[in-house]
């Protein structure tokens, strides 16, 4: 039997673990888009082809500077950052686009 799940952002989430995802989600959604807003002209939530939604940051020229995916993926490799307050730090490490 399949097990029931849930559209968040684009992702399918297990049903049991959505309310779960969907609030650590939200909190990191809202770090990552104030890390960035300190470091980059621009951010806005975008959503690609695939229906899979992403903060994109862009310099006043309107470049890309940086993009983070709100995947299940990328919500695990920021998570120990968030817990530990450090969410600007992983931005200015993890997130710039070099020139």
């Amino acid at each position: 039997m399949a097990e029931e799940t849930v559209d968040i952002g684009g992702y399918l989430i297990p049903t049991p673990q959505a309310k779960m995802y969907q609030a650590l989600r939200q909190a990191i959604l809202t770090e990552v888009s104030q890390a960035m807003e300190e470091i980059f002209d621009h951010v806005q939530l975008e959503v690609d082809e695939a229906g899979e939604e992403y903060l994109e940051a862009t310099n006043d020229k309107n470049l890309l500077k940086a993009i983070f995916y709100l995947n299940p993926s990328s919500l695990g490799r920021i998570q120990k950052a968030y817990e530990q307050g450090k969410v600007l730090d992983y931005v200015r490490e993890q997130l710039l686009v070099r020139e």
